[in-house]
């Protein structure tokens, strides 16, 4: 019989309170299981960036608390930035004109301009940026993300793109573009080489001469839920387009042809009131849409009001009525308040008509008249 070798033992001394005691260390080896295998490396996973949120709180074109100052830290920065215009109690609580005395920065990262201030329902309020008839108001460059949300540009002044100029990503809903003068291309947008979104929005008295408001010379461009009135041009009073145009639910009235397009016309496009175009696919409706005045009807912008008797009523696509994103439009461009499917149908343009309720009476008198 063989006989066992013994284990090896090591042993130290040890003190404890003055007394050593032996301790044994027993080598244990082949009667543990077998360590664990290493676990494997798992890759890192970077945080998304911290959205940076700045308040202008004042009209002042330049300065502490203004929408330039904002700008200029947003471009100095490689975080997102959102810019909001204060509480219900500030500066913009009724409506206010940022004149600008010279270019704002481009926009060469992540900027979300935001001019909605909880707390001012059914109030007249707003942000107007205007380019002073001498500047172009926004300009998003190749790489830039710009989205630009209840607010009114005006006034602007360039070669193309007199309200903004797009050539990077930009998303354009709840805005309100007047007065911007392009000396070539769309006086109040242009899209170069860019995607541009233009949704829930109005735009008047635009003037260039290839689209008025709107012309799109390369890159893509979608027109959802938009109003384009009274916009001047040779060639597209409305909209010009090179490239790929989405136009849906929107209403385009003006002199001459308010829709001229060359490239390809998405399948999407579809449920438009215009009566005469070229590459714009057939309109719905050809008839006058019977606007209101331009005014504040709730919400930081001026619209254009369809009447109760409008033809645009309940007539648009639901299907079409989306945001950048895909996702269903819950507002008109007037935002919280006014539900973008007041009686479960879209109306075509920008302004929801809101069904009234009937009207409440009292009995308070037995007389049987008066």
């Amino acid at each position: 019989m063989d006989t066992p070798k013994p284990t090896k033992r090591s042993f130290r001394m040890a003190a404890v309170s003055g007394h050593y005691f032996f301790c044994a260390t027993v080598g244990l080896a082949g009667l543990l299981p077998a360590p664990l295998p290493a676990e494997p490396a798992t890759e890192a996973h970077t945080p998304l960036p911290r959205t940076v949120t700045v308040a202008v709180t004042t009209k002042e074109d330049s300065g502490p608390g203004s929408l330039r100052e904002a700008m200029q830290e947003a471009m100095q920065s490689k975080q997102p930035y959102r810019i909001v215009f204060g509480e219900a109690d500030g500066p913009f609580k009724t409506p206010q004109v940022i004149e600008l005395s010279a270019p704002l920065p481009e926009i060469k990262g992540k900027v979300e301009i935001d001019g909605f201030i909880s707390g001012l329902l059914w109030k007249a309020y707003g942000i107007t940026i205007s380019g002073t008839e001498k500047y172009r108001v926004l300009q998003v460059a190749p790489g830039g993300d710009l989205t630009v949300k209840g607010i009114t540009i005006s006034d602007g002044q360039a070669d193309s793109g007199a309200g903004i100029l797009n050539q990077g990503r930009l998303v354009v809903e709840g805005v309100t573009l007047l007065n911007n003068q392009a000396e070539d291309a769309g006086g109040a947008v242009a899209n170069q080489g860019g995607t541009a979104f233009l949704i829930n929005s109005t735009a008047m008295n635009n003037r260039a001469v290839r689209g008025g408001a709107v012309a799109n010379l390369a890159g893509e461009f979608r027109v959802t839920n938009v109003t384009l009135n009274q916009n001047e041009a040779t060639e597209g009073s409305g909209i010009f387009s090179l490239g790929p145009l989405t136009l849906a639910n929107s209403i385009l009235v003006g002199e001459a042809e308010q829709c001229v397009n060359s490239g390809p016309l998405t399948e999407g496009s579809s449920h438009n009131l215009f009566s005469s175009g070229t590459g714009c696919g057939e309109p719905i409706l050809k008839t006058d849409p019977l606007f209101e005045k331009l005014g504040y009807y709730n919400g930081p912008t001026q619209t254009l009001a369809i009447s109760s008797a409008s033809p645009a009523r309940n007539l648009g696509s639901n299907s079409a009525a989306v945001d950048a994103d895909g996702e269903r439009l819950k507002w008109d461009q007037r935002g919280n308040g006014d539900p973008r499917f007041a009686r479960g149908y879209v109306d075509i343009g920008a302004f929801e008509h809101q069904s009234q309720l009937p009207s409440e009476h009292v009995v308070d008198t037995l007389v049987d008249n008066g």
